[in-house]
């Protein structure tokens, strides 16, 4: 499994390999905004999505001298829980 972020538009990249690597499923799942997404969790059945409110300012590396992530504290934590096996981004 792989699990990635766009830094330019606001999705989750989730990939699925059988066990030779051969890619069987690729899905963009659709988020609220950019954010850095770092960690994910599996299990036999299900993936486990963070959607954490660390999201992407470019302005504050050029005018407040910040990492170009800050955390969102008026937007909750969340996680997605998604069918290992799935293909459609509805499903979480």
């Amino acid at each position: 499994m792989a699990l990635g972020y766009d830094r330019l538009k606001p999705i989750f990249e989730y990939s699925l390999f059988d066990k030779n690597r051969k890619l069987i499923n690729h899905m963009q799942i659709p988020i609220t905004s950019i954010r850095f997404l770092h960690d994910f969790a599996a299990t036999e059945n299900y993936v486990i999505l963070p959607d954490l409110p660390m999201e992407l300012d470019p302005k504050n590396c050029t005018k407040d001298n910040k990492f170009i992530f800050q955390l969102n504290k008026d937007l909750p934590a969340r996680y997605g829980l998604l069918k290992r096996f799935s293909k459609n981004p509805d499903d979480v």
